[in-house]
């Protein structure tokens, strides 16, 4: 029974998925919540009170790894304490809460029996085909953010953000999506019967409109990570199973169609893929994010009070009146470790990267290639530790797990 009901709330919790920033609940003080985010809670504290109780395994593939990086926060927290206010202090406890949180949920997943496992791939492909549509409905008809600048999100004028409010991490959640779209046509008998060869086109189709949103994002990450991604997947099925020419041809034609198809849209300076405000706002966190990390090299500033070693630094204005929402971290994922949590956080985090990472070779080519991707994207954006990507990500490495 309690089995079902954790079933019941995943299902569940993977539906609001679609809802991304626009469930958010914002609780004062750079504090704020998603309805996703109070649901996993659900999920995640129901899971680990049946396990403690039926004395069942917590032992998995990354339990050692993750445990070697929540150490090293904690750690980094706790010398820092002196630098940060109780209430800086809290919040900053509640972000490094929020992270295990996430990484509780490849446990749970992980724990699912096989054939639930196969079901839930079906939700997978469906929730993000839903944050797909969701794309181009906001892009023809809500092209701009202009209107949300008081609470902290930018204009974003002319590019596909979807759900997230932000084209960059939409792009990157594009590609992981497209990926798995990838991997469940190469996982059916083309031929074999009539239902295969539709089920065949129409994820075509979902991967062809995938395409085009990473398109539409203008979001130059999300096009190095499609490149990365697809390179190494059409590198590593050339290497193992022969090539397939209807596929490559297919993503090509979709690459000059839509190529073509954007060079007629609306111009902005966001849909610039020369625009050098961006690249510059990039350099500049990256500096700050240098400068914090040489002044705490061992254990960093703790994790995640990033947002307050900002405001100590001069880095970031303090507005009580306005939202930052990238207050609380920089543009490259692995300098936000090394500021957070010094040289030994992050040799923690990247034995977890390639743990997660080599797991998947062995066993999911298509996550495989979405994780080297993902890591490229996060040299220009902080993707390995946004929560939406962390919920996809966290649920692909619990079904890499046992397979």
């Amino acid at each position: 029974m309690a089995e079902k009901i954790e079933k019941i709330i995943f299902v569940f919790f993977l539906l609001l998925f679609p809802l991304g920033e626009i469930g958010r609940l914002s609780l004062g003080n750079n504090i704020a919540v998603t309805v996703s985010d109070i649901v996993l809670g659900m999920l995640i504290v129901f899971w680990f009170i049946h396990h403690l109780i039926n004395k069942k395994s917590f032992k998995r593939t990354l339990t050692k790894p993750i445990l070697f990086f929540v150490i090293t926060c904690i750690l980094s927290l706790l010398f820092n304490i002196k630098n940060l206010m109780p209430n800086e202090f809290f919040v900053s406890v509640l972000y490094f809460l929020r992270w295990v949180l996430y990484a509780g949920l490849y446990f749970a997943v992980s724990s699912f029996d096989s054939l639930f496992k196969k079901k839930i791939t079906s939700v997978l492909g469906f929730v993000g085909g839903l944050f797909v549509l969701e794309g181009y409905v906001q892009y023809f008809f809500y092209p701009n953010l202009r209107n949300l600048y008081y609470a902290g999100w930018d204009e974003h004028l002319y590019r596909m953000f979807s759900s997230f409010l932000d084209p960059n991490f939409a792009g990157a959640f594009f590609v992981l999506y497209f990926m798995v779209i990838i991997g469940l046509i190469f996982q059916t008998r083309f031929w074999s019967s009539q239902n295969d060869r539709k089920r065949v086109f129409f994820l075509c189709c979902v991967a062809v409109l995938t395409v085009g949103a990473i398109f539409l994002t203008y979001s130059r990450s999300a096009y190095i990570m499609l490149l990365v991604s697809g390179l190494l997947f059409v590198f590593m099925m050339i290497r193992s199973r022969g090539t397939r020419t209807v596929f490559i041809s297919l993503g090509f034609l979709t690459f000059f169609i839509t190529t073509v198809s954007l060079s007629k849209l609306p111009q902005s300076e966001g849909t610039n893929l020369l625009r050098i405000v961006s690249t510059q706002a990039r350099i500049g966190s990256a500096q700050n994010a240098v400068t914090i990390f040489a002044d705490n090299p061992l254990f960093g500033v703790g994790f995640n009070a990033y947002r307050y070693a900002q405001y100590r630094y001069g880095f970031l204005e303090q507005n009580p009146k306005k939202d930052n929402h990238a207050g609380a971290g920089t543009d490259n994922s692995f300098l936000f470790v090394l500021a957070t949590t010094g040289i030994v956080g992050f040799a923690a985090y990247l034995y977890l990267l390639f743990s997660i990472t080599k797991n998947a070779y062995k066993q999911n080519v298509f996550f495989f290639c979405s994780m080297v991707g993902l890591c490229i994207d996060a040299l220009f954006i902080n993707s390995l530790f946004y929560p939406f990507l962390l919920i996809w990500v966290w649920i692909l490495a619990g079904f890499t797990e046992n397979m």
